[in-house]
């Protein structure tokens, strides 16, 4: 029985990176779309407390803080997402490192979407647990992101 060879073909790039890079970019890409999706959550429970707090409209005003907050705080949450996935990538070509980063945005704004039943089913309560469940997987998989690239 011949044994597989672990040298790599000739045709291989020789200036291919040696080390395997994707455990590193999946807990990368979950830590940021869990810290963004654990700030959208707090964003919704702002917007939530200025909607009680505002007076009764019959049509919405996206001038009102709570339009406000709920635009910018939604995006400032995906920028976010994306710049933590950025800097967890750090040894990850550039490239590699923004597209990973973009998707990491767009997943965390999906994210948001999804909490909108959320909001609507468990209301205050459950946007508070999401945030609290969101925020703890980000701080795991910040770990597992250090021990990673301490190489361990």
């Amino acid at each position: 029985m011949q044994q597989p060879s672990t040298e790599r073909p000739e045709h291989w790039n020789p200036l291919a990176p040696a080390e395997d890079y994707v455990p590193l970019a999946g807990a990368s890409i979950g830590f940021g779309i869990l810290l963004g999706t654990a700030l959208v959550a707090a964003v919704l429970l702002g917007v939530r407390a200025l909607v009680a707090q505002g007076p009764p409209t019959d049509q919405p005003d996206p001038n009102q803080p709570a339009a406000i907050l709920l635009i910018f705080g939604t995006l400032g949450a995906c920028g976010v997402a994306a710049l933590s996935c950025w800097t967890a990538l750090a040894p990850v070509p550039l490239y590699r490192r923004g597209g990973l980063s973009l998707v990491t945005a767009f997943a965390t704004f999906v994210m948001a979407l999804l909490l909108t039943p959320v909001n609507e089913l468990g209301g205050a309560a459950g946007l508070g647990l999401a945030a609290l469940a969101c925020g703890a997987g980000a701080w795991a998989l910040g770990r597992r992101i250090r021990r990673l690239r301490a190489g361990e």
